[in-house]
């Protein structure tokens, strides 16, 4: 059982690092991982940071354009 939850645990932290190079690739994945009945919390993190990554380069994108 360790391994698997290390398994699991790797690609939690690959989901985090593309939610956050490609926030729509990050909430996808998210999708995927939250319909897995055994990793549900996993998926919605990921989610979870996908959209609040994507706030927060839509604020970034608005406020370099009003101040440029």
């Amino acid at each position: 059982m360790d391994k698997k939850f290390g398994f699991w645990k790797k690609w939690f932290w690959i989901g985090l690092a593309v939610a956050t190079l490609n926030v729509m690739a990050g909430f996808v994945y998210g999708i995927a991982l939250a319909l897995e009945s055994s990793h549900k919390k996993e998926g919605i993190a990921i989610i979870v940071w996908s959209i609040i990554w994507g706030i927060i380069l839509f604020g970034l994108s608005y406020w370099i354009k009003m101040y440029r």
